[in-house]
C-alpha cells in the first residue's frame, strides 16, 4: 500500500512545481497528476510502488480524441532519485 504523502515529499515540492503538477489522483499502489500546460495534449505522470519497493514511472500523454500514448517508463527507481525522475519526465515539450 502507497503512502500518497510521503511519495510527494520523495519527489519534493519544488520538483513538483517545476513540472506544473496539478490534478492529484492516488489509488492503493499508484499516484496520478497532470504535468505541462499546453493545451492541445494532456500529460500525466503516473509514479507506481512495485512489490521489489521500487518505482515505476511513466509519462501519457492524451491527445484531443483522447488517444493514450506511453511516451517514457522507467522502472526501478528508487526513493532518492525519485524527484530527479518526476521532474525530467514533467518536463519534456
Amino acid at each position: 500500500m502507497m503512502d500518497h504523502g510521503e511519495t510527494q515529499r520523495q519527489i519534493g515540492v519544488m520538483n513538483l512545481m517545476a513540472c506544473g503538477a496539478r490534478e492529484f489522483k492516488g489509488d492503493a499502489d499508484s499516484l496520478t497528476f497532470r504535468v505541462g500546460c499546453r493545451r492541445a495534449v494532456k500529460a500525466y505522470v503516473t509514479v507506481t510502488l512495485e512489490p521489489s519497493d521500487t518505482y515505476k514511472v511513466e509519462r501519457v500523454e492524451l491527445d484531443r480524441r483522447w488517444n493514450r500514448t506511453v511516451v517514457d517508463e522507467l522502472d526501478g527507481v528508487y526513493c532518492d532519485n525519485l524527484g530527479a525522475v518526476v521532474r525530467k519526465m514533467g518536463d519534456r515539450p
